[in-house]
């Protein structure tokens, strides 16, 4: 690959180039010409006497003189700026230090950045138009601009008995071991470039080499690419000229001290700062005090966006010292005693694998080792733990969102069924069920299931406007920054916002979030056997089943179980599959209880079923003169073959293998001559014939067992609909009236005494909506995140030990003891000593009186309406202007996973409060307070029957039919977006 310029980087620089010149004309010619013609000087044809100059400034102005006197400001600043201009051109020219002028200091600044920033021009156009230039050497591109994983395309290749391929070389570390070059007086960027590169034109990769790279007099290169003697520069590898940088030696594995962090993957520097600082803008410090530091693998951090997983990190001082004055460095917690087992984020010793497949290229690339179903590695392959992804409890982030997401929904239908008085059942918090959900929903993931299928949902309305079919999509890949789909073959005409290289697809996850979903009620479910199979180092693959066909699990018995496992979880509670069918052997007999029949059955032997579909399917298909389901999808025909049914089976039957988009797919533990998913002991695995390398995702037994209860527990009820109208009597409906309710919550207020607390505090937490914190030191700034939800767990809970915390917000991890104080102080920080004390040795953390939350209000507020008549009326009417939406709405996926049980008891309280007030409302004759209240209450739960049926009674009360109507329509819209099976 030649050290050409990236256009990901040319196109900035020649933007700011271009306005740099633009910028130099207007001042250099378009001032001067506007001087002229707008504000002329008119000089006086003989030399006026001081008494003709006394007069003429002592005379009533008519304006001229004013004019005058701004025109000749105008002239000065105009010659002061063109004389710095010229001083920089010629100080360039002669490459030395451009001289200052006196009085000229702000002038000399603007055009130095100015003539830098033009210069890059003829700097960058050489570049473009000289390609003999360009490419006259050739080195190994810094990782820098584009690492993404790349698959090549599908081509089909040997299962056993291929011959081994030499493994491709091994890039080098960006900034280790990279020579080096000490800036002399009179250098340039370009000077180093050509002295020592053989062309200036490749001053652009020195400077994204050393771009904010911290030098030793404190300052860092810029943007405006000036230089200054002394400065340690970075230069690429092939580099001539120069005394040989001795080679670095790879550093020992080292423990962290309570100052150091090691990076994990998916950390970056903002993200470390954010949780180990309690300030995301202090990543600045965390890169000075590392920045050309050796890490373990040979490399160092060259740029603030740049870290490998494993490299150790040092932390600012005062995250780990006790500075003057500032509390201890560590609360003394109270210490565990006993430690329950948590999921963690990923087996510790399992490898990762590496990346897709290298793209093609001059330079033969290896092919995948071939392998046999014994579980055995192919040798040569060096996989390092700390580079991948973690999982969650053996599942993707995006896989652990699709169980998170079923939850979610089953609780919401939960709800809808809830009765008065009511919880919706939850597993015990202290359970490993529970311990299993706090995992999962520490996931995040840079696009969410939504968006993500949003986005192939736009492809599908995009291709059927342009006339074109759907693309053969085998798999994606998704990292950060970047959604790759990988084609069957090439297709050079993408839909937006995607742009196509060969068989490739690519968007920058920013468009996907930020693409609408449009508006297309014909269309179908494009991709709908996409599902998450593990990762690389770099991103999430995802598979599309559909173009296998037929999926062999191998290799390693105990592994390719658990890998079947994960796939039948994924596809079960996914949103991406949340409408096709999967049909499982007995050995997935208890999962299957966990779903309605229609969704997911299981049967000893589906080879019957699967024959017939396959045959009815392929017939339709001919009859129609269509090659395949896909192209029935793209044509909008067929509409009865669209969605796919998945026949999963652990134990092998007669095998009756699929062909690619048939209607059908199997996915097996037997060989077949379909599609092979290879996977050893330590999970990694090799998908052929895509000849992908990665960590595939695994569910154990135990962790399917606590995955299963979590979705029997969340199983709803069935629900009487709400029929025409809900006054007459023997419907089967549940609307209890004031008095019955007032006697409910009684009841369940009782059974569920709340600790008192006193509702006079200087911080309140508010909960019921939004999480705000009102009464801090400095209301204007927002406090940090993390620490946010310190405050909030603390305000909720009143106490916290040390381990208690560490188990909520670092659930895995190991001796964050330095990072828990430093959390801790920092809040301390933000609301005070009053508020959040020091402890003593052997106590637990905790919140003083002058913190309380809205929750506390509510209920007391709620408390007072049940004792008495008296002013219920008005506590009832205070508790719900505290609501403002579904408590903890808008919190971040991957934190608050500890609240899941506080959000669903906040939710039940508010949908009884509601309804009582709606209730009093509707039999005062106040129909119109009762719909308020009613949708109102709907906001913190919208599909609560109680409060859907007391927002229609009191349309139909009043005799607002078509509110009734749109009331209902609304209802049933949201309730077909959960479950479209059910009834109103």
């Amino acid at each position: 690959m030649t050290a050409t310029l990236t256009p990901t980087h040319r196109g900035p620089e020649i933007l700011r180039a271009l306005g740099a010149t633009a910028l130099l004309l207007l001042f250099l010619v378009g001032a001067p010409i506007a001087l002229i013609a707008l504000a002329p000087i008119y000089l006086p044809q003989t030399v006026p006497t001081l008494a003709q100059l006394g007069h003429a400034l002592t005379s009533p102005d008519d304006g001229t003189l004013l004019f005058a006197v701004l025109a000749l400001i105008g002239w000065v600043a105009w010659a002061a700026f063109a004389v710095s201009v010229a001083a920089e051109i010629l100080a360039g020219l002669r490459r030395v230090a451009t001289p200052s002028i006196p009085l000229l200091g702000s002038a000399q600044w603007a055009a130095s950045r100015l003539v830098a920033s033009a210069a890059v021009l003829l700097a960058l156009t050489s570049t473009v138009t000289s390609p003999t230039l360009a490419s006259a050497a050739t080195v190994t591109a810094p990782r820098a601009v584009d690492d993404r994983p790349t698959l090549d395309p599908p081509t089909p290749a040997p299962l056993h008995g291929a011959e081994p391929a030499p493994a491709p070389a091994e890039q080098p570390n960006r900034g280790g071991g990279l020579p080096t070059v000490i800036v002399q007086r009179g250098d340039t960027l370009w000077d180093i470039a050509e002295r020592h590169l053989g062309d200036g034109a490749r001053f652009t990769e020195i400077q994204d080499l050393n771009l904010g790279r911290p030098q030793a007099d404190g300052a860092a290169l810029s943007d405006s690419h000036w230089i200054y003697p002394g400065w340690t520069l970075l230069l690429p590898a092939d580099a001539e000229g120069l005394n040989p940088s001795p080679p670095v030696e790879p550093a020992a594995p080292i423990q962290p001290t309570p100052s150091e962090v090691v990076v994990e993957t998916g950390d970056s520097l903002w993200k470390l700062a954010e949780e180990h600082l309690g300030n995301g803008d202090r990543y600045t410090e965390i890169y000075a005090a590392n920045a050309g530091k050796p890490q373990p693998d040979g490399g160092a951090l060259t740029h603030p966006n740049l870290i490998e997983p494993g490299w150790l990190l040092d932390l600012p001082v005062d995250d780990t010292s006790n500075p003057a004055g500032a509390p201890p460095a560590a609360d003394p917690v109270e210490a565990p005693t006993a430690e329950r087992r948590t999921p963690s984020a990923a087996p510790p010793t399992a490898p990762a694998a590496k990346a897709l497949s290298p793209t093609a290229s001059p330079t033969p690339t290896a092919a995948p080792k071939s392998v046999t179903d014994t579980g055995e590695r192919p040798s040569g392959d060096s996989i390092d733990a700390s580079s991948r992804a973690p999982l969650f409890v053996g599942l993707t982030a995006l896989a652990a969102a699709g169980v998170v997401g079923e939850l979610s929904r089953r609780r919401h239908l939960q709800h809808r069924a809830r009765r008065v008085g009511e919880s919706i059942p939850m597993p015990p918090t202290d359970s490993e069920p529970a311990a299993v959900e706090q995992t999962l929903r520490h996931a995040s993931t840079p696009v969410t299931l939504v968006q993500l299928k949003v986005a192939l949902q736009n492809i599908d309305t995009r291709c059927y406007t342009a006339e074109r079919d759907l693309p053969r999509i085998t798999a994606i890949s998704l990292d950060e920054h970047t959604m790759t789909l990988h084609l069957q073959g090439d297709d050079p005409e993408p839909v937006p916002p995607f742009s196509a290289a060969g068989s490739r697809w690519t968007a920058a996850t920013s468009e996907i979030v930020d693409d609408p979903p449009i508006e297309d009620a014909h269309r179908s479910e494009p991709y709908p056997a996409l599902v998450p199979l593990g990762h690389t180092d770099d991103a999430t693959v995802l598979l599309n089943l559909e173009a296998a066909g037929t999926l062999s699990i191998i290799g390693d018995n105990q592994a390719a179980d658990d890998v079947l496992r994960a796939l039948a979880v994924e596809i079960i509670t996914s949103d991406l599959t949340g409408r096709i069918a999967l049909v499982t052997d007995e050995s997935l007999a208890e999962l299957a209880g966990a779903f309605e029949p229609a969704r997911m059955h299981s049967t000893p032997d589906h080879t019957r079923t699967r024959r017939a579909r396959a045959e009815a399917i392929a017939a339709a298909l001919d009859h129609s003169g269509l090659a395949d389901t896909l192209e029935a999808r793209s044509d909008r025909i067929l509409e009865d073959t669209w969605l796919p049914v998945i026949y999963l089976e652990q134990t092998p039957s007669p095998l009756l293998t699929n062909e690619p988009w048939t209607g059908s797919v199997l996915v097996t533990r037997a060989p077949t001559d379909g599609w092979t998913l290879t996977v050893h002991s330590d999970g990694t695995a090799v998908l052929d014939p895509l000849s992908i390398t990665l960590y595939a995702q695994r569910l154990s037994a135990a962790d399917l067992k606590h995955v299963t209860s979590l979705l029997l527990t969340a199983q709803p009820p069935v629900v009487a609909g709400l029929g025409t109208s809900q006054r007459p009597e023997g419907r089967g409906t549940y609307s209890p009236d004031a008095r019955d309710t007032v006697q409910a919550m009684r009841e369940a207020s009782s059974a569920h005494a709340m600790a008192t607390q006193r509702l006079e505090g200087r911080i309140r937490v508010n909960l019921l909506g939004p999480i705000q914190i009102d009464g801090l030191a400095k209301p204007e700034s927002t406090p940090p995140p993390r620490a946010t939800e310190l405050l909030v767990y603390l305000a909720l809970r009143r106490t916290a030990t040390g381990h208690e915390l560490d188990e909520v917000f670092w659930p895995g991890k190991r001796d964050v003891t330095g990072t828990r104080n430093t959390f801790v102080y920092r809040t301390r920080q933000l609301v005070g000593d009053d508020a959040l004390p020091t402890i003593r040795r052997g106590e637990p953390l905790r919140v003083t009186d002058d913190v309380l939350t809205d929750w506390a209000i509510f209920q007391e507020l709620t408390a007072a309406a049940l004792a008495t008549d008296d002013e219920r009326l008005e506590n009832l009417t205070a508790a719900m202007e505290l609501v403002r939406g579904r408590p903890f709405l808008g919190i971040d996926d991957a934190h608050y996973g500890w609240a899941e049980n506080d959000i669903q008891v906040m939710v039940s309280a508010i949908a009884d409060t509601a309804h009582l007030l709606a209730r009093i409302h509707h039999e005062a004759g106040r129909y119109a307070e009762a719909i308020q209240v009613a949708t109102h209450g709907l906001l913190a739960e919208p599909l609560s029957t109680l409060l859907q049926r007391d927002a229609i009674d009191a349309a139909d009360a009043r005799g607002d039919h078509e509110e009734s109507s749109r009331l209902r329509a609304r209802f049933a819209s949201r309730l077909a977006e959960l479950d479209p099976d059910a009834e109103l």
